[in-house]
Formats: structure tokens, C-alpha cells, sequence
């Protein structure tokens, strides 16, 4: 459990440190978050659940079988699976293109 919090904290503070780093308006930093974010962290969201079913559970069986802190989880996984959705959708919005434009070298 110690392991697995390190290595959470240790990618919470690599997101902390991009997103800070979005202010630059550096597309590269964009296209990092998405993929640390985007790819790396839905990944670590999805895969036990989409595991479960794999392996036959279903979502009425995880309800009826849920205890309450179960379904707290559950609740603040799928929170989070949509606000990692906006957050890409929104880095993506035509207001976010025009600040993230690819910067040129001055000539």
C-alpha cells in the first residue's frame, strides 16, 4: 500500500508541475498532459473495472453486492473519469488552440 500511494503521489506531483506548466502556452506541454493525463491516468481509472467485466461481473451485481464505501469509490471513480474527460475536451476548446499556439522563432 505504501508502494502504491508513493507512486500515486509521485504522479499527482508530475501533473501538478505540467499543469502549472500549461501556463507557458507550450503546445509540447499540452500534448504531455494529455498523454499523462489522457492516456496514463484514464488507464489506472478504467482497467480494474473494465478487468471486472471482462471476467464476467456485471454492473447490477457490483451494485447489489456493493457495501457503502464500495459505492463511494465507484462514485468518485466515475467523477473522476469525467472531469479527466472535460479536462482534455477543454484543452482542445478553439479558446485553448489560440493560446496554445506553436511558438515560432523570431527572426
Amino acid at each position: 500500500m505504501a508502494g502504491e500511494l508513493a507512486t500515486r503521489g509521485g504522479v499527482y506531483l508530475v501533473l501538478a508541475v505540467l499543469v502549472v506548466a500549461l501556463r507557458s502556452g507550450r503546445d509540447a506541454v499540452r500534448w504531455t498532459v494529455v498523454g499523462v493525463l489522457g492516456v496514463i491516468g484514464m488507464l489506472s481509472l478504467v482497467v480494474e473495472p473494465v478487468r471486472a467485466l471482462l471476467d464476467g461481473a456485471t454492473v447490477a451485481g457490483f451494485l447489489a453486492a456493493a457495501s457503502g464505501p464500495d459505492l463511494v469509490i465507484a462514485a468518485l471513480r466515475t467523477l473522476h473519469v469525467g472531469a479527466v474527460l472535460m479536462a482534455l475536451a477543454l484543452l482542445f476548446h478553439p479558446v485553448a488552440h489560440r493560446f496554445f499556439r506553436p511558438v515560432r522563432p523570431r527572426t
